[in-house]
């Protein structure tokens, strides 16, 4: 916006306190800081006027609404001021407010109402703008008490979760557990992470109980052999494995590792010669000797 805005301050402010001197303008800002409301008529006029008769840039106009208007939206009320100031490269409209005065309310019961006496904040009743020449009265809800603000995350909800972990998911539908992804940032509104999966482009929201860090993420700690017990602790994803007894007549057979299943207890293994995964529990996997003596050496 290259527009010479020539308005000075002291205007905006006596735009905003409804002091300008416009019966219109001035009713319709007092009636915006006492209600945070104002008629979709009144907000035409009054962004008409601050930009064509005042000289003020329209922006300040665009953030005075949206500290006060409680129907805010950022579309909604952006892209209006980008229209009223005549950017969106169609017709500028230029509102004379003591026509619009005239043809909407011309008996001054509005203007009246919040220029000649204090009305009250919460009022239960308020006369508005019509679409037409007459005056009705508007049931205006009133305003519900403040809401408390969100609590911030119980430990145990963050326990052990940072932004840029590893986690795992959990608890959820089987397509879902077992996934991998990053960590993003904590809601506090929503009390959810953002988490970046490893096979989706957009990130999910999840809530603390349904995540576990990846380094955490291991077999059961129990085994059914003193045998199975000491090599379960040496299992990760990638690692070439053996299947133990208990695997039927897939026992002996060599696999790697793909994702555990916190949920199921099992592990997912690609074993050789065969195209899909299977789920072993982990009582029935050992990493194969050589895997071990490598990383014991630390070849």
């Amino acid at each position: 916006d290259q527009t010479p805005w020539w308005g000075s301050q002291a205007a905006l402010q006596r735009w905003k306190d409804g002091r300008t001197g416009d019966p219109l303008v001035d009713a319709s800002m007092r009636e915006l800081k006492a209600t945070g409301f104002m008629s979709n008529r009144g907000r035409q006029n009054v962004a008409s006027y601050l930009i064509f008769d005042l000289g003020v840039d329209w922006r300040w106009g665009a953030a005075h609404f949206e500290e006060l208007l409680l129907d805010y939206d950022p579309c909604s009320n952006w892209g209006n001021w980008v229209a009223a100031a005549g950017l969106t490269g169609q017709r500028v409209n230029k509102f004379n407010t003591r026509k619009q005065l005239s043809d909407y309310d011309p008996g001054h019961e509005y203007v009246d109402h919040w220029l000649k006496r204090k009305p009250s904040k919460r009022r239960a009743e308020l006369p508005l703008l019509s679409a037409g020449t007459s005056m009705r009265a508007v049931k205006v809800r009133r305003l519900d008490p403040p809401q408390p603000k969100p609590a911030a995350p119980s430990s145990s909800e963050m326990a052990g979760l940072a932004t840029g972990m590893r986690v795992c998911l959990t608890h959820l539908s089987e397509a879902m557990n077992g996934k991998s992804g990053t960590l993003g940032r904590f809601c506090v509104l929503n009390q959810k992470w953002e988490v970046f999966l490893d096979d989706v482009d957009r990130a999910k929201a999840v809530s603390a109980m349904n995540l576990m860090s990846e380094s955490n993420v291991g077999p059961s700690p129990t085994a059914s052999s003193s045998k199975g017990a000491t090599a379960l602790k040496d299992l990760q994803s990638g690692m070439t494995v053996q299947l133990l007894e208990g695997a039927g007549n897939m026992r002996g057979r060599l696999g790697r590792l793909g994702r555990f299943s916190a949920s199921k207890g099992v592990w997912e293994v690609f074993l050789n010669g065969v195209e899909k995964a299977k789920a072993v529990p982990a009582d029935f996997l050992m990493a194969e000797l050589r895997t071990m003596l490598d990383r014991a050496t630390g070849a």
